[in-house]
């Protein structure tokens, strides 16, 4: 007698009685099957993981160092997407925020053994717990993941930090050259500026305050040392976290660590979308553009100074297909980034010409050029765009 003979109601009690690995391979090798035995797979693998999480949650974190997370900043935490049998099925997400070693184990467990896929991983990693053995084991366990299994296996779309570059090298966490997809959050550090050697106005006080902020440079020559190492990235988002309220005095020269960064962004010849929340190091700074991007997106752009949209005006951003543009809705504020001259400039012109489509939220917002809408219309005909104030 074969299974697809039997009654439904018989059918589906004898499957309801499998473990998940068996039901795991009844579902391959049985097509008539997957449509009872696939939901009940999935239910049985998502109640296992829950099962184990939840009973080890109420042992284990009793006494732990919350801290961290008290002042609002998570000490680690991790999401990532669980393999499916049949391909093309919908993909399903766990997760696992701040805990106990023991969770942690049994995470790295779930990702080694039970064949887990790091496909959209969204982690958080706090400074203190990189310094506590308590996360070693999911550390290594991702490490090794990343280097065993091929690049379509392994992306990282969220990788928020609470430490500065500077501090830890992030390759050492995974495999980098093996990243088709980042997003990289991390606290930005000021600049500091000291005015008994004058203001940063001339190229011998400007020299002077980069030698103040040999930290900052630090954290702009790490990130650039991270591009050079994942040269397989298709997908870039950096959103460095930075203080409206702090002042940011112009300077005639930005530093050369800022040229080499842009360097280290223009080899990315496979990178096709970009994007870029508030301003890298500096609101004067434009990064490169690689000309194989098609997809380039710029949030909180109220940060950015008028130096800054005249540079972006006068990229070519040849193959640039689709742009967006958002302001975070806040405007000029007394102290803030900008000067009181910048308020309602022009940018007169842009270079762009291969647009098909184009968002802009934000248009009223006096830190945005005046002419910015029009000038891109002028130039890109055709366009399928969505504006708003």
């Amino acid at each position: 007698m074969y299974l697809s003979s039997l009654a439904p109601e018989l059918l589906l009690n004898i499957i309801s009685s499998l473990d998940a690995n068996d039901l795991a391979q009844l579902v391959q090798t049985c097509r008539h099957l997957y449509n009872t035995s696939n939901r009940i797979l999935r239910h049985e693998v998502d109640a296992d993981t829950l099962e184990i999480v939840s009973d080890l949650w109420g042992h284990y974190t009793r006494g732990w160092d919350y801290g961290s997370a008290r002042g609002g900043s998570m000490m680690f935490a991790v999401t990532f997407t669980i393999i499916d049998v049949e391909p093309g099925s919908k993909p399903r997400v766990s997760n696992l925020g701040s805990a106990s070693q023991a969770i942690f184990n049994i995470l790295a467990d779930q990702i080694t053994k039970r064949n887990k896929r790091i496909v959209d991983g969204k982690f958080r990693i706090g400074n203190e717990i990189l310094d506590r053995d308590s996360i070693g084991y999911i550390l290594r366990a991702l490490n090794k993941y990343s280097h065993v299994h091929p690049a379509s296996e392994f992306s990282i779309t969220s990788l928020s930090t609470e430490f500065s570059l500077s501090q830890h090298d992030l390759s050492t966490f995974f495999d980098t050259r093996k990243l088709t997809k980042l997003s990289l959050r991390f606290p930005a550090a000021f600049w500091e500026y000291d005015y008994s050697m004058g203001f940063p106005n001339s190229e011998a006080s400007q020299q002077a305050h980069f030698a103040l902020n040999k930290k900052l440079l630090r954290d702009i020559r790490n990130l650039r040392d991270l591009l050079l190492k994942v040269s397989n990235l298709e997908v870039l988002s950096l959103r460095p976290h930075v203080s409206f309220f702090r002042v940011i005095q112009p300077l005639l020269v930005l530093p050369p660590a800022l040229d080499e960064l842009g360097q280290a962004v223009e080899g990315l010849t496979k990178l096709h979308t970009l994007k870029i929340s508030d301003y890298l190091f500096h609101p004067a700074f434009f990064l490169p553009v690689p000309k194989t991007v098609k997809k380039l997106q710029y949030k909180k752009v109220n940060k950015l100074s008028q130096e800054w949209w005249s540079r972006f005006a006068k990229a070519p951003l040849t193959n640039v297909e689709g742009l967006s543009i958002r302001s975070d809705g806040i405007g000029l504020r007394s102290g803030g980034v900008f000067q009181k001259s910048e308020k309602g400039f022009n940018i007169e012109d842009i270079e762009i010409r291969s647009l098909k489509r184009f968002l802009c939220q934000g248009v009223g917002n006096p830190c945005l050029p005046k002419d910015l809408v029009e000038c891109i219309n002028r130039r890109n005909t055709g366009l399928e765009q969505s504006v708003s104030y």
